[in-house]
C-alpha cells in the first residue's frame, strides 16, 4: 500500500469520511488516566513556562487520542455525533496532497426546532459512566 500516493495513482474508489463528535467531560481525571493507559502522552509545557497557557489542552489531546482509537471515551458522554462521507472524484485529491483545506458541513439546530428563544431545549438522556 502506497500511503504517499496521489488520488490519480490509486485504482478503484477513494471515500472520504469526516466525523464530528462533541463530548461533555464530566470526569477529567478519568479521561486523562484512560488516555495515558492507551499510550497518550501530554504535550510538554513550553520552555520558560511553569504551566500550560491553556489548561484544557491536555483534555483536548486526551479526548482526541481516544476518539481516534475507540469509543466510548471514559469520563465523557457524547452530546452529538455526525458523519459525512463522499466518493472522491477524479479531479479531487487525497488530503495529504490537497492544496485546499478539507471542509464538511453538518446539520445544526436540531434542538432549536419549535423554540423561539434561541436557547437549546434541554433534552438529555441519563449519563453513562461506562
Amino acid at each position: 500500500m502506497d500511503y504517499d500516493a496521489r488520488r490519480a495513482d490509486l485504482p478503484g474508489h477513494v471515500i472520504r469520511i469526516v466525523h464530528l463528535q462533541e463530548l461533555h467531560v464530566f470526569d477529567p481525571e478519568r479521561l486523562i488516566a484512560a488516555a495515558r493507559e492507551a499510550g497518550w502522552r501530554p504535550i510538554p509545557t513550553r520552555p520558560g513556562r511553569t504551566k500550560k497557557e491553556d489548561p484544557t489542552e491536555d483534555l483536548q489531546g486526551a479526548a482526541s487520542y481516544l476518539a481516534y482509537l475507540r469509543p466510548p471515551i471514559p469520563g465523557t458522554e457524547p452530546l452529538a455525533q455526525q458523519q459525512s462521507a463522499w466518493l472522491l472524484r477524479e479531479a479531487d485529491e487525497v488530503i495529504d496532497w490537497s492544496e485546499h483545506p478539507i471542509t464538511a458541513e453538518f446539520a445544526n439546530g436540531r434542538l432549536l426546532q419549535g423554540d423561539n428563544s434561541g436557547r437549546p431545549t434541554p433534552q438529555r438522556s441519563e449519563r453513562s459512566d461506562t
